[in-house]
């Protein structure tokens, strides 16, 4: 048996966390652009080393952070430490407040995903548009510039940076912290260890969106004050669960609710409060992926318990709050401006309603189906597919089914067919493709980038022959050593 030393072993790659080292500017439209290509936005595929890419998506991420901070202080917008007797290097979660927090009679407060860090809203959109609209700057101006601004307080929760790095004192992201730096190239990542690098109150989502109601907005704001809250993704989830079981505490304060959401969620099932759930229908608003303009009323009332609005993202979940925050923050203004207003069930026109969600056939979904199954280009996944779409249509076909119980099975073939046709994640329940991570998948167009790579046909298929002379299109020869 061989084994080779530590200091034999490739070094770990380096990225200095500074934008002019690392070729890039920040130019006149807030864009980081490439200094050598200055129409170029950042380049992650600098090589195929997936470390080197990671190190240097780090550096990157460093920089941006950095820029935020300094022009969150220009807003009047702190780092309030929590816990709240926490000292600077102590561990902590670091959230966004408003120097106001104590005074203003009302809290606008948002629960991002659990994967971005503070104060970012996407990374993706940072890249492409600006810094300042793919991250809370836009969203914290739009606020201060609204009539009665001095009298509303600001709340960004911090749902990503839930990891204690005790070298750097810092909260970190997982995806920060496995850009930390590493003995060797080829090393793993340091062993979080569960007491070590854990903020006490706010081991996880759950317990922080606990602890920025407890001492945050319990502990810091005005007694009196009231509350619209945001959240996104798995944050929204957090956030009314969270409601859901304290609503006696919190009933009297929160006044409007708004969420992003990437999937249909289902609020009942999660949900018990009566209570909770007659302001969640008549105060409530779901920003869903559509690409339809922002504010356009959608379906789905029925499975998620309030109105349901496009949110003018078709593609990704974290690219929601970029595009929809102007309109939440209208609607709050109108709840503001109207105590006794409240939402009536959308009435949504059958010719504006999804795509063939009602006009859609069993017919029509069976054979849209079968022939996306048919673009896999795995064997093994394109005849799993077709086989399970035709076997779930046959458990169906003679079931003597209701006409709405027919709509549903229909609207649940047409989710399973976005998931391997639209080009976004789509957090759904896998219907009829077996179980994959407990019964949820994420999937990301899988009949295109099933087709990115293309191995070796099996012989029930028939070999393709001939050399293979490295030419575009050529095959993934599978080898074993």
């Amino acid at each position: 048996m061989f084994r080779r030393l530590s200091n034999s072993l490739p070094k770990d790659s380096e990225f200095l966390a500074d934008l002019e080292k690392l070729g890039y500017h920040i130019n006149e439209k807030d864009q980081i652009r490439q200094n050598a290509h200055p129409e170029d936005e950042f380049n992650f595929f600098i090589s195929k080393n997936e470390r080197v890419r990671e190190t240097q998506r780090e550096a990157m991420d460093t920089c941006i952070r950095r820029e935020l901070s300094a022009r969150f202080k220009d807003l009047d917008i702190n780092i309030t430490r929590l816990p709240l007797d926490a000292g600077p290097t102590d561990p902590h979660i670091p959230i966004l407040t408003s120097s106001n927090i104590s005074t203003a009679k009302r809290i606008i407060v948002y629960f991002g995903e659990s994967s971005q860090d503070l104060g970012i809203f996407a990374y993706r959109t940072v890249g492409q548009e600006s810094i300042a609209s793919g991250s809370a700057l836009d969203f914290i101006q739009d606020i201060q510039s609204r009539e009665g601004s001095d009298d509303t307080a600001i709340v960004i929760a911090n749902m990503g940076q839930l990891l204690w790095y005790r070298r750097g004192q810092r909260a970190l992201t997982v995806a920060s912290w496995n850009g930390l730096p590493r003995k060797t190239g080829v090393s793993s990542a340091m062993k979080i260890d569960p007491l070590k690098n854990h903020v006490r109150g706010n081991k996880n989502p759950e317990e922080h969106v606990r602890s920025v109601f407890a001492e945050a907005i319990w502990g810091l704001g005005h007694a009196d004050a009231v509350i619209d809250v945001i959240g996104m993704g798995d944050g929204a989830e957090e956030v009314v669960k969270y409601l859901d079981r304290n609503w006696d505490r919190w009933g009297g304060q929160v006044r409007a609710i708004c969420v992003g959401l990437g999937w249909i969620w289902h609020v009942a099932n999660d949900v018990q409060n009566e209570r909770f759930m007659e302001l969640w229908g008549r105060r409530g608003r779901a920003y869903l992926i559509h690409n339809e303009p922002v504010e356009t009323p959608l379906h789905g009332r029925s499975e998620v318990g309030c109105n349901c609005f496009s949110s003018g993202e078709a593609t990704f979940t974290e690219c929601i709050m970029p595009r929809a925050y102007k309109s939440m923050l209208a609607y709050f203004k109108m709840v503001n401006d109207f105590p006794g207003y409240f939402e009536v069930e959308n009435l949504v026109p059958e010719e504006k309603e999804e795509e063939d969600l009602v006009a859609a056939s069993w017919g029509d979904v069976f054979r849209s189906l079968l022939r996306q199954s048919s673009q896999f280009a795995a064997y093994n996944f394109r005849e799993y597919a077709r086989r399970r779409t035709k076997d779930a249509f046959r458990e169906n076909r003679d079931r003597g089914l209701g006409e709405r119980e027919v709509q549903e099975q229909i609207q649940r073939g047409l989710r399973e067919l976005r998931m391997m046709k639209v080009g976004f994640v789509f957090v759904v329940e896998v219907w009829g493709y077996g179980d994959f991570s407990g019964g949820k998948g994420r999937w990301k167009r899988q009949t295109v980038v099933s087709q990115f790579f293309q191995l070796d046909r099996l012989v029930v298929e028939g070999q393709k022959t001939g050399k293979q002379r490295g030419t575009e299109g050529g095959i993934v020869r599978q080898t074993s050593e």
